[in-house]
């Protein structure tokens, strides 16, 4: 509907507003959100989604816990030779 907007009439192009939103969360490739005159339709545009899965942030503890054990482990060993 809104790809001529030269061709439109102009109650539609009035009803146009341009609007910007930033989020920290992902809501999909698109979603709807209800307003007061009906629906507005946001679109994710020109953003790249990264995401670090719950348990890879869990592994960190146990490879921090080894790192600790192998330098005290170093240690100990350089101290009792």
């Amino acid at each position: 509907m809104f790809d001529n907007l030269d061709e439109a009439s102009p109650e539609i192009v009035s009803r146009i507003a341009e609007a910007t939103r930033s989020r920290t969360d992902y809501q999909g490739p698109h979603y709807i959100e209800p307003v007061e005159q009906g629906r507005r339709i946001w679109m994710l545009a020109g953003g790249e989604t990264v995401t670090v899965r719950a348990w890879m942030r869990w592994l960190g503890i146990p490879g921090l816990a080894f790192l600790v054990a192998g330098v005290a482990a170093l240690i100990n060993g350089w101290r009792r030779a």
